[in-house]
Formats: C-alpha cells, sequence, structure tokens
C-alpha cells in the first residue's frame, strides 16, 4: 500500500506519462488486462525506487525501462514480443536509439551531426507523437 503523502506525486506522473507507458505495456502484452497490470506494477516500482525523489536521471526513461520490465518479467514467454528483438520505438530513431540500443543522449547527437538542444527537441517530438498515439488510442 502506498502511503498517502507519496500518492500525489504518483498521481502527478501517471497523468503526465500513464498514456505513454500503457501504450508501451499494450504492446507487450497479450490483453488489456495485462497491459493494466504491467501499468499498476510499473507505478508500484517507481514508488518503491522513490523515482519522484531521485533528481540524477530522467523519470520517463525511468518509467519506460520499469514499464518493459516488468513486462517481460510479468509475462515471460506471453509477451507479445518476446519472439522478436524488435523495439516499441522503431518508428521513432532517436527514442530507439536511447532506449533499445542503449546508447547515450551525447553519442547520439553526435551519429546525427546534431545539437544536444536540437536532439532534445526532436526526442520531446517524438515522446509527443508517442503519448498522442496512445492517448487516440486509448480515448477511441
Amino acid at each position: 500500500m502506498i502511503p498517502d503523502h507519496y500518492t500525489q506525486p504518483l498521481i502527478h506522473l501517471y497523468d503526465q506519462y500513464g498514456a505513454i507507458l500503457y501504450g508501451i505495456a499494450l504492446e507487450n502484452a497479450p490483453t488489456d488486462n495485462a497491459a493494466a497490470q504491467i501499468l499498476l506494477i510499473t507505478f508500484e516500482k517507481a514508488h518503491e525506487q522513490e523515482i519522484v525523489e531521485n533528481k540524477k536521471h530522467c523519470i520517463l526513461a525511468t518509467l519506460i525501462r520499469l514499464t518493459l520490465e516488468t513486462a517481460h518479467h510479468l509475462l515471460g514467454s506471453q509477451s507479445k514480443r518476446s519472439d522478436t528483438p524488435s523495439s516499441p520505438f522503431q518508428q521513432y530513431p532517436f527514442l530507439h536509439q536511447i532506449f533499445f540500443e542503449s546508447k547515450a543522449i551525447r553519442q547520439v547527437s553526435d551519429e546525427f551531426g546534431l545539437t544536444s538542444k536540437e536532439l532534445g527537441k526532436l526526442i520531446r517530438a517524438e515522446l509527443k507523437a508517442i503519448r498522442e498515439a496512445n492517448y487516440e488510442a486509448v480515448h477511441r
């Protein structure tokens, strides 16, 4: 059970990133219920790891990693993606390289000949596209 004083920050995280994470969970889960379970466990792990209080990392990156780890752990061979090494970010080249290929932001910016600021704008655009696509999918 999550104490009340942690509830508000987690609600804020859910409001901000829930649609993105649910979309990732749906991509990996065989059913909507399994995706919802992945999302619930992801936010429980976020609370346990105190990611809201830890400012040394990107919260979204950590939540995405937790979602993918939870899906793999919870579903194992039932995961839709367990038989293929594909990335849920395949159509988003910058996010794909950062999350799936585990490249550093500086390395990605150097490979594409971009400044950190330019890469940041492109990553935000990719995240916005994911958020909008997932929002539409959830609210249909």
